[in-house]
């Protein structure tokens, strides 16, 4: 008997300590809370409309007649060039080509390090200039590598070599270079001595030069391209063409055209001589400012030919025909903040954000909503409302007002 009465107040003193134990774990709770945050980050989001255009320029077949053989080009596509300027040269078998490249490698690091020779005592007054261009080109370096487009990797690098060599004269860390460039030349003279004649190529008119065709050069009329409809833009689109095998081509200004459908809806908020943004993703980061130059609707099929104008020329844009274009529409800067922070607090929708070791209310302004996440304003110069790199409560159980959440 005994023993049962003993049992039962260990097990009621073993009860009443677990129910306290709860009882202060959800004390506990009610005041503090494991959250999850991110921070509130400047950024802007442009609403677009995709588009698939067909880029059109003032261009020039080079027909002038060559003999057969390998062509080196002597110029990069979209060059500016003028009338007299060497544009390829053309050789009797790839071993020739080959060895033309190697001769103008060597002329180029000849050039450089000449370069260096000749202005190494300015070179040690220019110590922090070399420092903050070399400091560009590697970022260069690192966003070309990031974005995966190459087309300024050997430029940029080059450009990075030589101002490491530069660097390295102003420390005295550098020796005469007299000797190796004695050495190069030996080796460029006898690679010369091997070499055959061979046929240049010199441009006939000024421009932009593009090596090779693509055989769209005349799919649309150029000096009517302002009546282009719907019909024509089809056809050039799913027109399948094929090179003549010309050197190249010249075009002829830095202007150029884009040809896009869009529905006759999506046309109805534009006008002509409206600026537009316009970007080519798969092509680069660019974005091209363009002019509104003709809406052409056709009214049964419901879309709209748009015709628009840019005068920003580059080596994608010299080569682009058909792509995917975005049309910005609407631009919204602010906080990006993530839709799940919400919260509606006595009608106000707000954010709860991080404050010393408690959660604080901060009501927002949006100004644009998407499925995962909102853009709101802000103001840098208020002490107030949300800013920018506050830590943003995502997830978190009953938050209020001032409760300890660390």
């Amino acid at each position: 008997m005994k023993k049962n009465i003993k049992l039962r107040v260990i097990l009621s003193v073993g009860l009443s300590l677990l129910l306290l134990v709860y009882v202060i774990y959800q004390i506990y709770v009610s005041h503090t809370s494991v959250v999850e945050t991110e921070y509130a980050l400047d950024y802007t989001y442009h609403q677009t409309i995709p588009m698939q255009g067909f880029v059109v320029r003032n261009e020039e077949v080079i027909n002038q007649k060559i003999p057969e053989g390998i062509i080196s080009y002597c110029q990069p596509n979209g060059s500016k060039i003028s009338s007299g300027h060497l544009l390829a040269k053309v050789f009797s078998n790839n071993e020739q080509a080959a060895t033309q490249t190697k001769i103008d490698e060597l002329d180029n690091t000849i050039n450089n390090l000449s370069e260096l020779q000749m202005t190494g005592t300015q070179i040690a007054a220019d110590a922090q200039v070399l420092d903050t261009r070399i400091d560009q080109s590697i970022y260069e370096l690192l966003t070309i590598a990031g974005s995966g487009k190459l087309n300024n990797l050997e430029s940029v690098s080059n450009d990075l070599l030589q101002m490491l060599n530069k660097k390295q004269m102003a420390l005295g860390n550098a020796g005469n270079f007299d000797t190796y460039i004695e050495n190069l030349k030996a080796e460029k003279s006898k690679l010369e001595s091997g070499m055959d004649t061979y046929t240049e190529i010199y441009s006939e008119q000024s421009g932009y030069f593009i090596g090779g065709d693509d055989g769209y050069e005349t799919v649309i009329d150029y000096q009517d391209i302002l009546a282009t409809d719907l019909s024509k833009l089809n056809h050039a689109l799913n027109f399948r063409a094929s090179a003549s095998g010309s050197v190249g081509k010249i075009i002829a200004s830095n202007e150029w055209y884009i040809l896009s459908s869009i529905s006759q809806i999506q046309s109805q908020s534009m006008k002509l001589g409206d600026f537009v943004e316009v970007t080519v993703p798969l092509l680069s980061d660019d974005v091209y400012q363009c002019e509104v130059m003709a809406l052409n609707v056709d009214y049964i099929a419901k879309q709209t030919v748009l015709v628009l104008k840019c005068s920003q020329m580059n080596d994608e844009i010299a080569t682009a025909r058909k792509e995917n274009f975005e049309l910005r529409t609407n631009s919204h800067q602010g906080l990006r903040i993530n839709q799940a922070a919400l919260r509606v607090v006595d009608g106000i929708t707000g954010v709860y954000v991080v404050d010393g070791i408690s959660a604080s209310f901060k009501p927002v302004e949006i100004l644009y909503s998407d499925n995962d996440f909102v853009i709101c304003k802000y103001d840098p110069q208020k002490t107030s409302g949300i800013k920018q790199y506050d830590e943003v409560i995502i997830e978190g159980i009953d938050l209020y007002d001032g409760k300890v959440i660390r």
